[in-house]
């Protein structure tokens, strides 16, 4: 992977696409070599049977600093990608549409969740890829990984109130008909936002990659897997022993039956 260069407000990152990630912070610097070694370098989404190609549409719930859209971008052409996400990374996410000159990829700034209103999210500074409902308690080994990631004491996470939105209304905003892939990575979000959308708005997707967490009590990956099944979703659940036993962690891969 690249080196980081710092830049006079906060680094650069080379990608191996030839766009360029940019950070606006230092603090983002973990995060940010994290997610591209996920997204790049180990081919986390380069999954058979979920590629995405020029015209597909594609929601991105969880968008982060948008690595995933840097990434995506040039495979759909002329299609587009939608990214949602709640946080403060968003003017990150939006710093580097500008700076690589993307014109697919649009920004709607919420969370996404089982119903309208409001609610108060933890954003951690040095390690924004954890940024979660101030509810949820994430797993102590997954802290301790982020502390030693660091190899210091981190800065504490900072509360802040978001607009939350459901799937239905996110999608109604796109005007998307048919979306070829939804990507939904929030920190423990994804239980709500399946437990609010309908089988008849779930049917507008082709294929789910979904990152669960079972961070709190009422958390459980079987939950999810009963609910797609329901909404006509054929799936694989991805769950490697150190992610289960240490991060509560795994992946959920589907696609509708009637899109194969």
């Amino acid at each position: 992977m690249s080196e980081l260069a710092k830049t006079s407000n906060g680094f650069s990152i080379p990608l191996p696409n030839g766009m360029t990630f940019v950070g606006l912070h230092s603090t983002q610097a973990v995060s940010a070599k994290f997610l591209i070694k996920e997204i790049f370098v180990r081919g986390y989404y380069d999954k058979p049977g979920f590629e995405i190609s020029p015209g597909d549409r594609v929601i991105d719930i969880g968008a982060n600093m948008g690595l995933f859209a840097l990434w995506a971008s040039p495979r759909v052409g002329d299609g587009e990608i939608v990214c949602v996400e709640p946080s403060s990374t968003m003017d990150t996410l939006q710093a580097n549409l500008l700076q690589n000159s993307i014109h697919n990829v649009r920004t709607i700034r919420c969370a996404v969740g089982a119903k309208e209103g409001t609610f108060e999210l933890l954003e951690y500074p040095e390690f924004n890829g954890v940024n979660h409902r101030a509810d949820f308690v994430p797993a102590p080994w997954g802290q301790f990984f982020i502390r030693l990631l660091h190899r210091r004491k981190v800065l504490p996470p900072v509360r802040v109130e978001c607009e939350c939105r459901t799937l239905e209304s996110v999608l109604q905003e796109t005007k998307f008909d048919r979306v070829r892939l939804l990507k939904i990575d929030c920190e423990g979000g994804e239980y709500d936002i399946l437990a609010g959308a309908s089988n008849d708005v779930l049917r507008h997707f082709d294929r789910i990659c979904m990152e669960f967490h079972e961070i709190h009590a009422s958390h459980d990956h079987r939950v999810l897997v009963r609910r797609l099944e329901q909404a006509g979703f054929q799936l694989t659940v991805v769950r490697p022993w150190f992610d289960r036993l240490f991060l509560r962690t795994g992946g959920i891969w589907a696609v509708r039956k009637d899109h194969r």
